[in-house]
């Protein structure tokens, strides 16, 4: 036996129920009162699953989504603006997609981009920043393709962090750091003034790699690689530090001197 229900005085998105009726068909269907004034009548299922939640005024109403079976009810415009997705924050409504229904909102990305997003997109993560700025990131250091920095090859930074892990070391520099002390330095070793950097030469294969003389110091050993705790210094000056302290490593490089001084006096 068919469950009946009774419906009158529920609202269901701008409707209200007023009485039961019957459409042309047979169909058990429901007088409603929309909230701009329209009477409608709707069928009973329709109603309980809100596909139809106004007279047809909803449609052209930017404000308000529409709330598909089975799926809990989506944002609507005092929600989204501004939220934050990804580098994205919502700051205005863009339009509705005619065809898919689906909302676009303005959205400005943390590089001061803005663009239309797609409502979807935006609540499952699709996009989550600019064209440009997923860009940098497909190129950063986490990509095995990434080319670095204006000074920094990429695939020193990235054997650099793996090298860091490998010894338990913190490592919680970005590109962006060892770029500025880059600049910071000139490109020059922090002990000797040596100019630094990553040549590319040819080995005997004919393949051509990275024969660099540029190399990250930890100026304090017992600190990982941390912003502040960094520093160019020629690798070979790296290989004689070590784990050593800066103050203890100076001062055995000045006792070398000295000594090589009086030895060749």
């Amino acid at each position: 036996m068919t469950r009946l229900y009774d419906l009158v005085g529920q609202t269901f998105g701008r409707l209200t129920v007023l009485e039961r009726s019957r459409n042309e068909k047979g169909l058990s269907t429901w007088r409603c009162q929309c909230s701009c004034g329209r009477i409608t009548e709707v069928e009973t299922a329709r109603l309980r699953s809100q596909h139809t939640r106004s007279c047809g005024c909803l449609k052209a109403d930017p404000t308000e989504f529409k709330r598909p079976v089975g799926r809990p009810p989506l944002y609507n415009i005092d929600n989204y603006i501004g939220q934050e997705f990804g580098f994205w924050t919502v700051i205005g409504f863009s339009h509705r997609d005619e065809r898919s229904r689906n909302q676009h909102w303005v959205c400005r990305c943390r590089c001061g981009a803005e663009k239309p997003v797609n409502s979807t997109n935006l609540l499952r993560g699709i996009s989550t920043k600019c064209a440009d700025c997923a860009d940098i990131e497909s190129r950063g250091a986490q990509n095995a393709q990434w080319k670095g920095s204006t000074h920094v090859p990429g695939t020193y930074v990235t054997s650099l962090r793996h090298s860091a892990r490998e010894r338990g070391i913190e490592f919680t520099i970005t590109v962006d750091d060892l770029e500025a002390q880059w600049v910071a330095q000139e490109g020059c070793c922090a002990y000797t003034g040596e100019l630094l950097g990553f040549p590319e030469v040819m080995n005997a294969r004919g393949m051509i790699r990275t024969d660099f003389t540029a190399s990250v110091d930890r100026r304090d050993s017992a600190v990982g690689y941390v912003p502040g705790n960094i520093q160019w210094v020629h690798k070979i000056v790296n290989i004689m530090k070590m784990d050593l302290p800066e103050t203890v490593f100076i001062e055995f490089c000045v006792k070398v001197a000295k000594g090589a001084r009086a030895a060749n006096a």
